[in-house]
């Protein structure tokens, strides 16, 4: 069977020229060596999300319910602890802020109109017999009235700025959860739950989040005691790293005034889409495509082929975004695609390195 996910289309639609080389070059593709930091960061939010959900359930549906999901879960808690070591100690407070304030504020609405059906599942849905395309979802709820099975998915963000999160009522990951939990469960699914946490923007000094950045006005003992803020002051209020607050990070966000926190969490409900059967069936033909290019290369080679095939089917994009996209972020593979670095060179070099696929874990 051929393999695929999100990520796959995700890459394809970026650029054809880097779905092969992030993902099918020598059987897996190469990645660059140094992973981005919101990759780690929003993998350890996660994890500590499906730990202290786990947690959290009565016992009597960890028994019954989740009894499924408890070895993907104690995976999500051992994923915490390895990625653990490749955040650094504001992103690891950060994320245990965010999952807090979830816990406190999102979790009890949850839990009184939904019970937990599955957490960090991993499922591989088969939409054609060759295809196999993995896909976890977050949270699978299931509401206590009508029955209704709904998935929810978390987002750490930078910001919550309204279009940037309705954009995401188009995005191939959402539209596709209904999908995936019909095919799963066989049991219609008409909806989806977001869940945003603000991380906030990160700067030279790090992440300006209130949750971890406050202001402290030293104290003039005896005269007058340190006082704290979340927000910026001037001199000579100074910056400080809210878990080196008196009592550590869980009295800080204690101290945080509530509508403070709140608004570092935003909610939507997303419909199915009623396309997304057209929608899959495109996805399907547009993998058959990538499988049949992929298949037609070995022989390819030994004829001298290669560059056709590789034209044809694997076209670069070539154009500005290369070098500077929306995010300002320069394409990895720039120097494959336009400064003649081959593969083997890229590996000997120790930029980049063959990627490890997560789903064959």
């Amino acid at each position: 069977t051929f393999k695929t996910s999100r990520s796959h289309h995700q890459c394809w639609v970026e650029c054809r020229r880097k779905r092969f080389l992030q993902y099918h070059v020598h059987g897996t593709g190469i990645v660059p060596k140094q992973r981005e930091r919101g990759l780690d960061f929003g993998t350890h939010v996660h994890a500590l999300l499906a730990a202290a959900i786990f947690a959290a359930q009565p016992s009597a549906e960890i028994a019954g319910k989740l009894q499924g999901v408890s070895s993907d879960t104690k995976l999500g808690c051992q994923e915490a602890e390895l990625t653990l070591s490749s955040v650094t100690e504001q992103e690891r407070n950060l994320a245990s802020a965010l999952v807090s304030v979830w816990m406190e504020l999102a979790w009890p609405q949850l839990q009184q109109r939904y019970s937990v059906i599955a957490v960090e599942e991993e499922w591989e849905l088969k939409p054609q017999p060759w295809l196999t395309w993995p896909c976890r979802i977050d949270l699978v709820l299931e509401d206590r009235e009508s029955g209704e099975l709904v998935p929810l998915d978390f987002k750490a963000v930078g910001g919550l700025d309204d279009r940037w999160l309705s954009a995401y009522a188009y995005d191939m990951q959402t539209i596709c959860h209904t999908y995936a939990v019909e095919q799963h469960y066989g049991r219609p699914c008409t909806k989806v739950l977001l869940h945003f946490l603000n991380k906030g923007y990160a700067k030279d000094a790090g992440y300006t989040s209130p949750l971890v950045r406050g202001y402290r006005k030293p104290a003039l003992p005896p005269f007058e005691e340190a006082q704290y803020a979340w927000e910026w002051k001037r001199s000579p209020w100074q910056p400080f790293d809210a878990w080196q607050f008196e009592g550590g990070l869980d009295a800080w966000l204690k101290w945080l005034p509530r509508d403070l926190k709140t608004a570092q969490i935003a909610q939507r409900e997303v419909y199915r889409h009623a396309n997304v059967d057209s929608w899959i069936r495109q996805f399907c033909r547009q993998e058959s495509i990538i499988a049949e290019g992929l298949a037609m290369l070995p022989e390819a080679v030994e004829d001298g082929m290669e560059e056709s095939i590789m034209d044809s089917y694997f076209p670069g994009n070539f154009d500005q975004g290369c070098f500077s996209n929306r995010y300002y972020k320069r394409c990895p593979y720039v120097p494959l695609c336009f400064e003649g670095v081959s593969v083997e060179a890229a590996l000997e070099g120790g930029d980049f390195v063959q990627r490890e696929d997560h789903h064959a874990k």
